[in-house]
């Protein structure tokens, strides 16, 4: 069902955007994983979503999520859909102690969490938050990828600011 859903999600990009680049997504190493994530805000009706996909090195689809999420803006987006993936690490104990990348296409998000000064009191708490878990979970990190590396995530998220509540769905591993 969750390659169903990275196929529908990549064809249906295909079909939308002809101009979109391809998803040229790079997979981890074997032992780690990746969890591309992204946020989506559409300014004409106020709605944000989030969304991600959790990979491992042959591209098998762990889990994925979407999610509408209130947030002011697509940075605010994008930090709630790193959270969401940090707590998704969190909650799952057979991921073990394996490393995992959690990359998003904002470089300010990326920053935010990861630097000492950032720009948006309001998501201080978030900031803070996904902060905490990275020095706590020494497997996590977070960095940057290119908007074409994210192009699975960035459906789940525009799906995401269509819906209320959330979807998420693990794969058996």
């Amino acid at each position: 069902m969750v390659e169903n859903l990275e196929f529908c999600c990549v064809e249906q990009s295909k079909k939308k955007k002809r101009k979109r680049s391809h998803d040229s997504w790079i997979p981890p190493s074997n032992d780690s994983l990746k969890f591309n994530v992204d946020g989506s805000f559409i300014r004409r009706n106020e709605r944000a979503g989030i969304g991600g996909v959790l990979r491992d090195a042959k591209g098998d689809v762990l889990c994925s999520f979407s999610a509408g999420v209130e947030a002011a803006d697509a940075t605010a987006a994008e930090l709630l859909a790193i959270q969401k993936a940090c707590h998704l690490c969190e909650s799952q104990i057979s991921l073990g102690g394996r490393q995992i990348t959690i990359e998003s296409d904002s470089r300010v998000a990326v920053a935010w969490v990861n630097e000492g000064d950032f720009g948006n009191l309001d998501m201080v708490e978030v900031i803070y938050g996904v902060r905490s878990k990275l020095r706590v979970f020494r497997n996590l990190s977070v960095c940057f990828v290119p908007r074409n590396g994210n192009v699975l995530a960035d459906d789940l998220a525009k799906r995401g600011a269509t819906m209320e509540g959330e979807n998420v769905v693990w794969s058996v591993f």
